[in-house]
């Protein structure tokens, strides 16, 4: 799994594969120390490898069956690679949001917080 590039803890399965969800990706941000990561240009290209090409292979050079089974089991097999997308893709550290001693973070983050 995926640690944070400023304390080294590992970032949850779910938290990286939400980055994932939508047209764009999202960032990730270290709940220890608040950095925030974004996915790296390489990233998006292990995810769309893991995902679309798989499907896309499978339903137009393997499939023999009709249309509704094809694209069923292209779906399954792209919904496959992304289960396994959060644990070989890359990140990178967009900006350091320092946390105080005290749990709190800095009085900059602060403010956009209320």
């Amino acid at each position: 799994m995926q640690k944070c590039l400023n304390c080294n803890r590992r970032f949850s399965w779910g938290q990286v594969y939400r980055s994932f969800l939508g047209l764009l990706y999202g960032s990730i941000e270290c709940h220890h120390c608040g950095a925030k990561h974004k996915i790296t240009i390489s990233g998006r290209f292990i995810v769309t490898a893991l995902t679309v090409l798989p499907m896309l292979i499978f339903m137009y050079f393997l499939s023999d069956l009709n249309l509704l089974p094809t694209i069923g089991i292209g779906l399954v097999i792209a919904f496959a690679g992304s289960l396994i997308a959060p644990y070989v893709t890359p990140f990178d550290v967009v900006s350091l949001n320092e946390i105080d001693g005290d749990g709190r973070r800095g009085m900059n983050e602060a403010k956009h917080l209320r």
